[in-house]
């Protein structure tokens, strides 16, 4: 199945070859072959999972582009991917999925490295009257570290946000051990 170029017929309707790449991407991580996986994913047309009607896949994609990132360790890639299946519409019609989204997005923002990225996609963030709404207590950790004051730590709601991530790994504890000592390493 790794050998089939699905991308290359004109003939296959977008979505069975966008399934088709989900399937093989799927494939490669539980194959634990990341550097394929990594190479299959980057033959979804990201314009294409965007529209309208390709919003399952936009989040199965998403979904299996935090496994990979998870195993690289590029906690900036998780938020994005996070924030993607947040900004998906059937997500943010489900109370339940649009809040862990936003949840785990926070989270995985705070872990990665500070940069110009990290600090305008806090602002963003903090501006938004879902999280408001939705995730009071992650709102307030946002304001924490979008003001210039030096954090406490542990900080307020530190164990709602490490809680979050572990829940992300939960199939690897070591891996969610690292993150929660990465978490300890931004603040301190």
């Amino acid at each position: 199945i790794q050998d089939v170029h699905v991308e290359t017929y004109g003939s296959i309707p977008r979505e069975e070859k966008a399934e088709y790449i989900l399937h093989q991407t799927r494939l490669n991580l539980l194959n634990k072959d990341y550097v394929r996986a990594l190479i299959q994913s980057r033959k979804m047309n990201r314009k294409t999972i965007d529209e309208a009607g390709f919003e399952e896949v936009k989040v199965k994609f998403y979904a299996l582009m935090v496994e990979y990132y998870s195993h690289e360790k590029d906690c900036w890639e998780i938020c994005q991917c996070f924030y993607k299946i947040y900004d998906t519409p059937s997500v943010k019609e489900d109370r339940q999925q649009s809040e862990l989204a936003l949840k785990n997005s926070i989270s995985f923002l705070l872990l990665s490295k500070h940069d110009n990225h990290r600090s305008d996609m806090l602002h963003r963030l903090r501006q938004l009257k879902e999280v408001e709404v939705l995730l009071p207590n992650f709102s307030r950790v946002l304001r924490l570290f979008t003001t210039d004051e030096v954090i406490a730590f542990p900080f307020e709601h530190q164990d709602e946000v490490q809680d979050a991530i572990i829940a992300t790994q939960k199939d690897d504890v070591a891996l969610a051990k690292d993150f929660v000592a990465t978490l300890a390493s931004r603040v301190t």
